[in-house]
């Protein structure tokens, strides 16, 4: 820290923060913990269970989706993914190819979602559709976020 950055109170620190951090939406795969973050907006939300391997967070504001996380990507996910032959051998995958083996894991789970059938088929087009092409480095690492396509 600079010595001109001298923290005073609570605002100092958060004025300090706002001149540092610069938001860029994207994902984030995490190699030590298995974990696949997507951030859509520089919101907070709440993350609320989608079906215990999936959590999406929504703003308390607008009710969109500001984030979301799944665990278990390698061990889980990317086995189906290989399995239905969407990987091709690349080395990047999207984050679509993750939420449709989600999709497809959901289909062999004992439990339900926290959403209802269609309900749940909704959420996952919607996350599809504004992240689904973004790259996953699967070596760990950020990737930023792929503008969805205009129709």
């Amino acid at each position: 820290m600079a010595q001109d950055d001298l923290i005073r109170d609570w605002d100092d620190l958060l004025e300090l923060h706002r001149r540092h951090h610069k938001f860029e939406p994207g994902a984030y795969f995490d190699l030590e913990t298995d974990m696949l973050h997507v951030a859509l907006v520089d919101e907070q939300g709440e993350d609320s269970p989608f079906d215990g391997r999936l959590y999406v967070a929504h703003s308390p504001r607008t009710g969109s989706v500001t984030h979301f996380t799944l665990y278990s990507v390698r061990e889980r996910l990317l086995p189906v993914v290989r399995s239905l032959g969407l990987d091709q051998g690349q080395r990047q995958l999207t984050v679509g190819m993750f939420l449709f083996a989600e999709l497809i894991s959901l289909a062999d789970q004992e439990r339900e979602p926290a959403l209802g059938g269609f309900e749940a088929l909704q959420t996952l087009a919607e996350l599809c559709r504004v992240a689904g092409r973004t790259r996953v480095e699967m070596d760990g690492g950020f990737t930023p976020l792929t503008p969805p396509a205009t129709a």
